[in-house]
C-alpha cells in the first residue's frame, strides 16, 4: 500500500482529527448508570467519520450487496452506542453484543450463489467472529477493572496494527480502512495515557467490531492464511489477560505494562513475519 498525500488526508489525518473531536464531544465524568446524549453523540460522530475513510476507500453504498463486509460501519455503530447505554450492567451489556455480533455474522457474510462453496465454512467464521468479539471485550474490560485504564488501548492498537498487516497483504480498501482504525486507535491511546479520557470503555466494542469483521474479510477477499494468523489477531486481547493474570501486581503496574508490551510485540512480529518475512 502507497501512501501519497490523499491517502495521508484521508487515512491519517481525518481519523485522528475526527477521533480527538468525538473525545472531546463526549466529555468526561460518567456517574451516570445510562450514557448521556454526548456519549451517543461522540460515538455516531466517530462512526460517521470512520464511515468517510470506506467512502473514500471504495466508493458510497449505503447497504452494499457486492461485497458485504463494507456493512460493518453499521454494526460497529449498533455496537458502540449499546456499550454506551448499558455500560454499567453487565448481563444487560453482553446479551446485546452478543445478539449484534450475531446479526453482524449474518449481514456481513455474503450469501450469493458465487460463495456457495463456502456457505458451510461460514457457520465456522459465524462463531469465530461472535466469540473473537465477545472474549476480547470481556478481556479488555478486565484490564480497566484491573486499574490498566491508561494502557488498555495500547493493547488494542497492536490488535489493529496486526489487522493491518494482514489487510495491506490482501485487498486496498481493506488496507485503508485497517489503517485509519490503527490511526484513531492510536489516539485514543495516547489520550487515555494521558487521562484525558474519563470512561475508557466507550469505544473499546466499535473498534473491536470493526477489527474483528475485517480479519474475517481478510479471510473472504484473498488467498487463506493459516488459521493461527487470524486467530493471534482476533483474539490477541485474550492472550495478554491470561499474560497478565500470571504477572499481576497491583503495587507493580510498570511489570505488568512491560509484560502486555512484550506479548503484543511478539504476537504482531508473528503475524508480520509470517506475512512479509
Amino acid at each position: 500500500m502507497v501512501i501519497g498525500f490523499r491517502e495521508a488526508i484521508w487515512f491519517l489525518l481525518l481519523p485522528i482529527v475526527s477521533t480527538m473531536v468525538s473525545v472531546g464531544i463526549a466529555g468526561t465524568g460518567f456517574n451516570q448508570k445510562f450514557a448521556s446524549p454526548r456519549r451517543l453523540a461522540a460515538i455516531i460522530f466517530f462512526s460517521i467519520m470512520m464511515s468517510l475513510v470506506l467512502i473514500e476507500a471504495s466508493g458510497w453504498e449505503f447497504w452494499s450487496s457486492d461485497d458485504p463486509w463494507k456493512r460493518c460501519f453499521w454494526t460497529a455503530c449498533f455496537s458502540g452506542l449499546w456499550s454506551a447505554i448499558c455500560s454499567r450492567s453487565h448481563a444487560t451489556l453482553y446479551i446485546g453484543l452478543a445478539l449484534i455480533a450475531a446479526w453482524t455474522a449474518w449481514v456481513i457474510l455474503p450469501v450469493d450463489a458465487s460463495w456457495k462453496d463456502l456457505h458451510r465454512e461460514f457457520a465456522f467464521w459465524s462463531a469465530w467472529m461472535v466469540s473473537g468479539v465477545l472474549l476480547s471485550d470481556l478481556a479488555l474490560r478486565r484490564l480497566v477493572e484491573k486499574n490498566a485504564a491508561k494502557w488498555v488501548y495500547w493493547v488494542l492498537v497492536a490488535q489493529v496494527g496486526g489487522l493491518f498487516l494482514l489487510a495491506a497483504s490482501a485487498y486496498s480498501a481493506l488496507a485503508s480502512l485497517s489503517l485509519g482504525l490503527v490511526a484513531a486507535t492510536f489516539v485514543i491511546a495516547c489520550l487515555a495515557s494521558l487521562r484525558r479520557i474519563d470512561h475508557a470503555e466507550l469505544w473499546i466494542a466499535p473498534i473491536l467490531f470493526l477489527c474483528v469483521q475485517l480479519v474475517v474479510a481478510t479471510r473472504l477477499y484473498s488467498s487463506p492464511r493459516p488459521l493461527w494468523v487470524y486467530g493471534l489477531i482476533t483474539f490477541l486481547p485474550c492472550i495478554v489477560v491470561v499474560v497478565d493474570a500470571l504477572f499481576f501486581a497491583p503495587k507493580s503496574n510498570w511489570r505488568r505494562i512491560a509484560v502486555a508490551a512484550g506479548v503484543c510485540v511478539i504476537l504482531v512480529a508473528l503475524v508480520g513475519w509470517h506475512i512479509y518475512g
